[in-house]
């Protein structure tokens, strides 16, 4: 008999995913930890557009962004397993791609709240912007490794494809935005 994982358990899993001591293969998937990690995804999300300098989109754009951004990460993500032949990955991959996310946006949201209160050009403003982008550098390293163990392709194969899907989700927000 499987025991199940807890809460906790599950967490410490996605935290050792974010610092490379673990496979989204071992990440253990099942209704509770689907029905805990899709509404923190969305409510992450959510939260980091509010917080965004700049981005007020309305309640609609907001929210065609949000499932907009889930929908495609989901395609993406079905589309590389049905090509590779690796279904029987796919929801441990969006699991683990998801749930990383989470992790990696809750850690930014102090950032962009000190960044909201700054001047801009402030040295301090540099420094949190440096802090973003070390923070999408290390997104991109976590979503390169679930592909890479996943889908069994090179390491470097797998960051870039988390660098494009970056610039697609970036140029279709930047289109519903005008």
């Amino acid at each position: 008999m499987v025991k199940e994982q807890t809460f906790f358990q599950f967490l410490e899993r996605l935290w050792q995913l974010c610092v490379f001591q673990s496979s989204p293969l071992e990440l253990k998937v099942s209704p509770t930890a689907i029905s805990v990690v899709s509404p923190t995804y969305f409510l992450m999300v959510a939260v980091t557009m509010l917080l965004a300098p700049g981005l007020h989109p309305s309640f609609a754009v907001g929210a065609g962004l949000l499932f907009g951004t889930f929908a495609l990460i989901t395609l993406f993500l079905w589309i590389l397993h049905f090509y590779k032949g690796a279904h029987e990955h796919f929801m441990g991959s969006m699991l683990a791609t998801t749930g990383t996310q989470c992790i990696i946006l809750f850690i930014n949201i102090p950032a962009l709240l000190f960044y909201n209160q700054i001047p801009f050009g402030n040295y301090a403003a540099q420094m949190v912007l440096g802090l973003m982008v070390i923070l999408l550098g290390w997104s991109l390293a976590i979503t390169g490794r679930i592909l890479h163990l996943s889908l069994k392709i090179s390491l470097a194969l797998g960051a870039a494809i988390a660098l494009s899907f970056v610039f697609i989700v970036r140029a279709g927000g930047a289109l519903v935005l005008q």
